[in-house]
């Protein structure tokens, strides 16, 4: 249901229910793009949630295989 409501909104319908939301904070730029950008958040973290993934744990896997191989450049 997310997948399809993700897929409406970019980009077929985007334009339209970004004037709307713009109409509804009566013409700002900047309120309606803050409420699309918590929006894609709030879908973001509902995809966290439902895969189990935590971004602090993967983050800092990555960063630690970064630094392994930029520590395994530099010695060479």
């Amino acid at each position: 249901m997310f997948m399809t409501i993700g897929m409406f909104l970019n980009p077929l319908g985007y334009d339209i229910a970004f004037a709307y939301t713009m109409s509804l904070f009566g013409g700002s730029f900047w309120k309606a793009d803050i409420a699309f950008y918590c929006i894609a958040s709030f879908f973001f973290m509902i995809f966290l949630a439902s895969s189990k993934t935590n971004p602090i744990f993967v983050m800092k896997n990555l960063l630690k295989d970064l630094s392994k191989k930029i520590n395994r450049f530099i010695v060479k």
